[in-house]
């Protein structure tokens, strides 16, 4: 009987997980759907204010550009690697590497 009543006033950490994870879920379907509504609302503006031309084409340009702009930003902020790190990993995981060959190369 005094399990009982033990378990009942359990410490409320989990409730207060789920709660967590119930309002993360909410916040990331209102995120997901505020940038659908604004991609949607994006191509019947473009449309509207360029009717001769496609709306894909204006797409992929700004798509290619953003991804060449985060391209060039990543390559730039990333440190140098020094070669010979690099060479002493690849020569120190086939050396010791046993299950692709016996023989180290």
């Amino acid at each position: 009987m005094a399990i009982r009543y033990q378990s009942v006033f359990r410490a409320p950490q989990w409730e207060i997980a789920i709660i967590a994870k119930i309002f993360m879920a909410i916040f990331r379907a209102y995120l997901f759907l505020s940038v659908m509504a604004m991609g949607v609302r994006a191509y019947y503006i473009l449309h509207k204010e360029f009717p001769n031309e496609p709306n894909i084409d204006f797409i992929n340009k700004g798509v290619f550009f953003v991804v060449l702009i985060k391209a060039i930003l990543r390559y730039f902020s990333k440190p140098p690697q020094q070669p010979s790190s690099v060479l002493d990993f690849v020569a120190h995981k086939k050396t010791f590497d046993h299950q692709q060959s016996d023989v180290p190369i």
